[in-house]
């Protein structure tokens, strides 16, 4: 009986690896190919369902995209944000573009940029349209997974909608769930450093219900730092050439006096000469007796 089933469970492993092989085998490689639908060049313009943006999803992507370009430039990685990534959709049957909202990829070239680059996709979640909303979540999730996309995240920017942040990771080809530590943060993998955590309800605004932190530093507050710091450097700037128009114009100043100081000086030394040449004759003219 235990030979039998032996058998009988050799011969489903077998079974069971001569059906899976070939399916994974026939997962198509993704091409390349230079990108050349950009669409209406809308930003964030839905051109299937022909819907604008809202406002949550307007607010949380101003406020998050400067956080994101600052870590691709922090860790020499490319950063996308409504650009055409090249995915196999398998219920079409073809390759396609598709666009998400805050992706982080292996340096790249954008304009031919596939699936497999990416590290780190997050969508922010429209819910003020069910179409929109079901496609943010339920078709763009399976599409990553098929796709192998590491890590997948979804953020709920709506006030209204109690749900705030949904991390995927990617296991032996299929997506599960990462929780959230005791501190209300999720981290990911893929990118060493990059953590989002759950801002309390008191903190929340439209748009705004997450913090993105990279090591140690808060980017929540980035696009406001960084004006900040170019409004530090413009007064810096600004200051550095008033001193520099000051030092030019006490230079000017001190070569203007050193000049009539000169002109000054040479004509006193020719008044000096003039006097002396003066005296030399006057003395030779009292020794011939005449006077002068």
């Amino acid at each position: 009986m235990s030979q039998n089933r032996k058998k009988v469970a050799k011969e489903d492993e077998t079974m069971e690896t001569t059906l899976s092989l070939p399916t994974q085998s026939k997962k198509p490689k993704l091409q390349p190919l230079e990108h050349t639908d950009f669409g209406s060049c809308i930003p964030y313009y839905d051109e299937e369902l022909e819907l604008m943006q809202g406002e949550a999803h307007k607010r949380a992507i101003a406020k998050y995209l400067p956080c994101f370009e600052w870590i691709e430039g922090k860790l020499d990685l490319s950063f996308l944000s409504d650009q055409p990534i090249w995915f196999y959709n398998p219920k079409k049957g073809k390759q396609e573009a598709l666009a998400g909202d805050l992706v982080l990829a292996k340096k790249s070239d954008v304009s031919k940029i596939t699936a497999e680059s990416i590290l780190f996709y997050m969508e922010v979640v429209s819910t003020d349209d069910p179409r929109r909303e079901r496609r943010d979540t339920l078709e763009k999730k399976p599409l990553c997974e098929y796709n192998e996309v590491p890590e997948f995240g979804l953020y709920f920017p709506d006030l209204k909608d109690a749900r705030v942040f949904e991390l995927y990771r990617l296991v032996n080809g299929v997506y599960y769930p990462v929780s959230e530590n005791q501190y209300g943060i999720w981290c990911s993998e893929m990118i060493e450093g990059l953590c989002i955590e759950r801002l309390t309800e008191d903190e929340w605004k439209e748009g705004i219900k997450i913090r993105i932190w990279y090591g140690d530093e808060k980017l929540l507050d980035l696009g406001q730092e960084m004006e900040k710091r170019k409004l530090a450097e413009k007064e810096r700037d600004e200051a550095t050439s008033k001193w520099g128009d000051a030092e030019i114009a006490r230079w000017e100043a001190e070569k203007t006096m050193l000049s009539e100081k000169k002109k000054r000086e040479k004509a006193e030394k020719a008044q000096l000469i003039a006097e002396n040449r003066a005296k030399a004759m006057a003395e030779k003219l009292k020794a011939l007796g005449i006077e002068p």
